[in-house]
């Protein structure tokens, strides 16, 4: 699910607003109930969420030096 991209101008680099899409708002909704009925604190989602941001940060920066990496060794790797 595409929620973005990011621009490069030579100088800087930005984020594209994020577009909020029904499935991410779904998704996130679902996810974080099903965590809060097992028990996780808002703290704890807090360390959860930013443990997802740093995974994306990582991609982000792998697309940006090598490329785009296949759908099926994306998957591939975050199932490892």
């Amino acid at each position: 699910m595409y929620c973005g991209g990011m621009n490069t101008d030579g100088r800087t680099e930005t984020l594209d607003e994020p577009r909020a899409s029904p499935a991410a708002r779904i998704l996130a909704r679902s996810f974080y109930r099903e965590l809060r009925s097992h028990g996780y604190t808002p703290t704890e989602l807090v360390a959860v969420s930013a443990e997802l941001i740093e995974l994306v940060t990582l991609d982000l920066r792998s697309e940006r030096q090598d490329g785009p990496r296949p759908k099926a060794a994306a998957s591939e790797a975050t199932a490892a």
